[in-house]
């Protein structure tokens, strides 16, 4: 009987959110491409020079699309839950927001638990950087190359030395903690922050924080002074 039960979930689940048997639609302005298989649910999504990189967040793995060549490749993504597992498991979704390409062609995508990943497109191989961020959801890269990125239920800013990160650990990685004084007497837990921005000409980082139909606010950090130099209040 659990074995149907599991089978029944998959089946509801796959009928409600997975769109199976989908037509591709387009217009002159939109082509529609349908991924490979069934259920990939691709959040994040990044360009280089040829191809467009994914992270299917059901079938852990990630993708790219070769729009020239009309071809798709894929790389499985260690210790990611996959469409094998079942639905009524809380360990079957994982949640990726956000892909991007650094100066030297790698592939990051962030992690909702608690990690960063860099994909090698030379050996097709993965690293993955454990973060202190909780929900890592946004990242950006500065022009020496180093990567900042925020989490959803944290009030900071992370900065990550990629010459000192190491794969399985948080070895190079330093948080910067807003300046809250703006949010007191608002319960933490509805605070968010929301996404972030490296400004390379003048040297800054801009990160969003909100409290859901409370407060928000927009935080400038000089990264040569190591400083916050500027807070926003938004209406």
């Amino acid at each position: 009987p659990s074995g149907n039960n599991e089978e029944d979930a998959l089946q509801r689940f796959q009928e409600q959110w997975c769109g199976p048997d989908a037509t591709p639609n387009s217009s002159a302005y939109i082509s529609e491409i349908v991924l490979q298989e069934d259920c990939e649910m691709p959040l994040g999504i990044a360009v280089d020079e040829t191809d467009v990189w994914y992270v299917s967040a059901k079938r852990g793995v990630l993708g790219s699309y070769n729009s020239a060549e009309n071809e798709f490749s894929q790389y499985k993504i260690p210790e990611w839950p996959s469409l094998e597992r079942p639905f009524s498991s809380l360990g079957s979704w994982q949640s990726s927001w956000t892909v991007r390409i650094d100066g030297d062609d790698n592939v990051w995508f962030t992690d909702e638990r608690n990690a960063i990943w860099r994909f090698d497109k030379a050996s097709e191989s993965f690293d993955k950087f454990n973060v202190p961020a909780s929900y890592p959801s946004d990242m950006e890269f500065d022009s020496n190359g180093n990567i900042y990125f925020i989490g959803i239920n944290s009030k900071s800013i992370f900065y990550g030395d990629v010459s000192a990160m190491r794969d399985g650990t948080s070895e190079g990685i330093t948080e910067i903690p807003l300046q809250l004084e703006g949010f007191e007497g608002i319960d933490p837990r509805v605070m968010s922050s929301g996404l972030i921005v490296v400004d390379n000409e003048r040297n800054d980082v801009w990160v969003s924080l909100l409290a859901f139909q409370q407060k928000g606010q927009l935080f400038q950090y000089d990264i040569d002074a190591d400083r916050f130099i500027n807070v926003v209040n938004l209406p």
